[in-house]
């Protein structure tokens, strides 16, 4: 899945797009990132109007995923479609998504499965054997999201796609690993922060452990969206004031 930027010379045409497949009754995959996972329904739409798409309530484990954005694809759309949840009401049954922009980069389901850490995770990245501080934002067997900020330290230089550096986790109490790594993507946000996005290279052993920890995280994941689940649905027609 890919989640950036909107192409800004299309603001109209997701509209015109998404009521040509209202009108011939074609489907949408509604998308909701959730903790570095993707959950995803396929609905109908019920109404495209100036304002933005209607669509049926999904399941419940989505509806606790939703927060301000949603995401809807399909094979007849040019592109993803990005939009704001403006209200989920229990009165009527419709999601609503507002401000629709369609994304500059295509659709591209993930591989493997991505997962984000419970708080914060601090790790070690070396660079030509010199350590460096950064913060783990998202994990999976083959690829690692970091986040160096420089008013806590000096990150490494070249920060740029192609840079090699091993990065070591502790995915247990007592377990570290140090995993090859490659930037794939390099991004400055602010004046202070850098996302990066890179490769992994873990050995049978090192995969092992990245398998058993991505998936513990899982179920801790989903076992959250139960709960809230749970709590949307005792709340009855209030649920709009959480969307």
């Amino acid at each position: 899945m890919s989640v950036e930027t909107a192409n800004p010379t299309r603001k109209r045409e997701p509209l015109l797009a998404l009521r040509a497949l209202a009108l011939q009754q074609l489907p949408l995959t509604l998308a909701v990132p959730y903790k570095g996972l993707v959950l995803e329904q396929t609905l109908q739409p019920r109404a495209v109007t100036e304002q933005g798409v209607s669509l049926p309530p999904p399941k419940p484990q989505v509806c606790a995923a939703i927060y301000q954005t949603a995401y809807l694809h399909s094979r007849f759309l040019p592109a993803t479609v990005r939009g704001h949840v403006q209200w989920l009401m229990e009165a009527d049954c419709a999601l609503h998504l507002t401000h629709l922009r369609f994304l500059a980069t295509p659709w591209r389901p993930r591989y493997e499965a991505r997962v984000q850490p419970e708080g914060n995770f601090p790790v070690t990245v070396w660079v030509n054997r010199l350590p460096f501080q950064a913060l783990m934002t998202d994990l999976s067997v083959h690829g690692i999201g970091l986040l160096f900020d420089s008013l806590v330290e000096t990150p490494p230089a070249n920060l740029a796609p192609g840079l090699k550096f091993d990065v070591t986790l502790q995915l247990a109490r007592q377990h570290c690993i140090t995993v090859a790594g490659e930037v794939a993507h390099a991004r400055r946000q602010q004046d202070h922060l850098w996302q990066i996005g890179a490769r992994l290279f873990p050995t049978l052993e090192q995969q092992r452990w990245l398998d058993l920890y991505v998936a513990e995280r899982r179920v801790a994941i989903f076992t959250e969206l139960e709960q809230r689940a749970r709590e949307l649905r005792e709340i009855g027609p209030s649920l709009g004031l959480y969307f």
